[in-house]
């Protein structure tokens, strides 16, 4: 298959999907970026954040540039203060690989919140009757993740990462359900409250970088990761922090497994197909 058209994907009367995990900031998104355009696909996204509106830089939302024409799904389109429950992810994004495949695409399922995915393809078995589903883990050594993280979230403050949390700073506001879950948004509460009544002035301690910085390299996703196969590859680059080399200097090591059929093998960078699927 030369990548245009997904609609030869069909095994028997199941569908493929491919479903990409890992951690914050290994390269999710342009990694399942890469992938649609290789496959001839469409992006579902899975993060609990971005389902919502109101915020980019937080969540650090794919851009218009990042898609590169790519259609992503589930990205916004929900209250900031709504409480989008797994369920109605499951709801949603079932509907939206089934609106993917209906165009002959191949539907790419991809975010941080492994709860939301858990929920689909465990607790949803129709989901799993209907489709075949390559699972790909994104891995990253935790030094080299740690130093990306940091340069990411360095970016994020460039970008304008407090003036956008501070137009959703409340008082009163409630950091457990909504878009204030999102990772740098409770932790600027007490630098907000400092500003408002006048205490910042001269004093850098205090400064938002040194708040969002303490707690961004441990953030991980919301839960363990799911017991799927993994895909080791390092974090390609984003539009906040450069590519990030393998710590040992040997490249990328590449692995992915077909879950269900039980055979494994190699998904070599460049070599046009995913394990254990006739294209």
């Amino acid at each position: 298959m030369d990548g245009t058209n997904g609609a030869t994907m069909l095994c028997g009367h199941k569908g493929k999907v491919v479903v990409v995990m890992g951690a914050t900031a290994t390269g999710k998104s342009k990694l399942a970026v890469d992938l649609a355009l290789r496959f001839g696909g469409e992006v579902v996204n899975s993060d609990k954040i971005q389902v919502h509106d109101g915020l980019g830089v937080v969540p650090n939302k794919v851009t218009a540039a990042e898609s590169r024409g790519v259609p992503h799904h589930l990205i916004g389109g929900v209250s900031p203060d709504a409480d989008y429950t797994a369920a109605d992810f499951c709801r949603d994004a079932t509907r939206a690989v089934e609106s993917v495949h209906a165009r002959g695409r191949v539907p790419i399922v991809a975010g941080g919140s492994n709860r939301y995915l858990e929920a689909l393809l465990d607790g949803e078995p129709t989901f799993r009757r209907s489709y075949e589903c390559c699972f790909l883990w994104v891995d990253a050594d935790m030094p080299v993740l740690d130093r990306y993280i940091r340069s990411r979230v360095d970016c994020m403050l460039e970008h304008g990462l407090v003036d956008e949390v501070r137009g959703f700073f409340k008082p009163d506001a409630d950091y457990s359900r909504g878009i204030r879950r999102a990772i740098g948004v409770p932790e600027m509460d007490t630098y907000f409250r400092l500003e408002a009544m006048g205490k910042l002035d001269g004093d850098d301690e205090l400064r938002p970088g040194q708040h969002v910085q303490a707690s961004a390299p441990a953030a991980a996703e919301d839960s363990p990761a799911p017991r799927y196969p993994r895909l080791q590859h390092p974090p390609p680059g984003r539009h906040c922090g450069a590519h990030v080399e393998d710590q040992r200097g040997q490249g990328p090591r590449n692995r992915a497994s077909r879950v269900g059929g039980g055979r494994r093998g190699a998904c070599r960078e460049g070599s046009g197909h995913l394990p254990g699927w006739q294209w």
